[in-house]
């Protein structure tokens, strides 16, 4: 299902660019200043302490384009996020992503932090349906960060026919 991309573990050498597409994807939108992570070391530490999850870069042309964090469960996989860089993005990358993630796992739930309906809608018209939230265990590592990311989030998990409006 991948055409043009390629999901790759990520390896330490790559902390500087995912650094910058993660924040793009995710911090820019949220007001917070890219300069707080590149001080921190904890980020990198949580990241690659976690190695039970798919830490995983889309690639595309030897270019890292973005990131996928997923887990699997004994009954579930949950994809946590797909951060593109903001210059890749409407171009389809991420749905070929999601696409890869439902033909290769079963029972797929995503995570769609609380209050960005752009990302819910834009599961919801690809057949996901709100199931309940959750309030992230890791909350107060990002207020140490002076992050301001939603410590809670939605839960969706794949109907298999797309949410007509």
């Amino acid at each position: 299902m991948l055409q043009d991309i390629t999901l790759e573990p990520i390896t330490h050498q790559d902390s500087k660019f995912i650094r910058r597409i993660e924040f793009s994807a995710y911090g820019m939108r949220l007001n917070v200043d890219p300069k707080l992570l590149s001080k921190d070391s904890r980020y990198d530490k949580l990241r690659y302490k976690i190695k039970q999850h798919d830490y995983l870069k889309i690639v595309h042309n030897g270019k890292i384009i973005g990131t996928v964090l997923g887990l699997q469960f004994p009954k579930h996989y949950t994809l946590y996020y797909i951060a593109l860089d903001l210059s890749y993005r409407h171009q389809g990358y991420g749905t070929q992503v999601l696409n890869h993630f439902l033909s290769t796992k079963s029972n797929l739930w995503i995570h769609v932090p609380e209050g960005d309906t752009d990302l819910l809608n834009w599961y919801r018209s690809r057949g996901f349906i709100v199931s309940h939230t959750v309030y992230r265990k890791w909350a107060s590592y990002w207020k140490d960060c002076e992050l301001q990311q939603p410590t809670s989030a939605w839960v969706l998990h794949y109907q298999g026919v797309p949410h007509v409006n």
